[in-house]
């Protein structure tokens, strides 16, 4: 026969368990979200699995894009203008614009950069473009060009990011620790995207 004493902790055993098994699945949702490690070469970071479902994240190339967002510029990276004067991050900024599109002239054919290019007037954001000297015959081609010069610059020097030596085409912004945020490779094929990504991101 078993004792009263077996019993009572029996159902105490019982009772723990049930409610160790009640705040496991009430609390699944609040739990630590998954990490995932990104490798580049020898190097590697940690990222949250909130991150991929960011609707700032953008879910394209995320790849390139972990491994190069909160990356840090120098404020004083120099860059050339139209009229060859100097121009620097931090003179950008300082003029209120944070916002970039950089892009090389063999990762990206005339069409698409006429299609982004026509998006980014739509928009009515400013956006300061950063290429290289032998791209802006490609640029003046736009019939829009007139409302873009301004805010062209030239560098024969990769970007510290990742991203850059892909070739890829790219939008990101800059904040004020100059860091660099919401990457977004832009695709024609869904240029609805990059328009929602120029009024949600644009300072202006």
């Amino acid at each position: 026969m078993v004792g009263k004493r077996t019993v009572y902790l029996m159902l105490a055993v019982i009772i723990a368990a049930t409610l160790l098994a009640a705040y496991g699945l009430l609390g699944k949702g609040k739990a630590a979200p998954a990490v995932h490690m990104i490798m580049y070469g020898n190097t590697f970071s940690y990222e949250a699995q909130a991150d991929f479902n960011n609707e700032s994240f953008w879910d394209n190339y995320p790849y390139w894009v972990l491994l190069s967002r909160n990356k840090s510029v120098q404020p004083g990276f120099l860059l050339k203008t139209g009229n060859g004067a100097t121009a620097t991050f931090k003179d950008i900024l300082t003029s209120g614009d944070s916002l970039f599109f950089r892009y090389q002239r063999e990762g990206l054919n005339d069409s698409t950069l006429n299609t982004i290019l026509k998006i980014i007037v739509q928009s009515n954001a400013t956006v300061s473009i950063i290429t290289d000297r032998s791209a802006i015959r490609q640029l003046e081609k736009f019939d829009g060009f007139a409302k873009l010069k301004e805010h062209i610059y030239t560098t024969e020097v990769m970007l510290p990011l990742r991203i850059d030596h892909s070739g890829l085409p790219y939008f990101f912004r800059i904040d004020g620790y100059f860091k660099v945020q919401d990457i977004l490779v832009p695709r024609e094929a869904v240029p609805e995207v990059i328009l929602k990504y120029l009024h949600l991101i644009s300072p202006s």
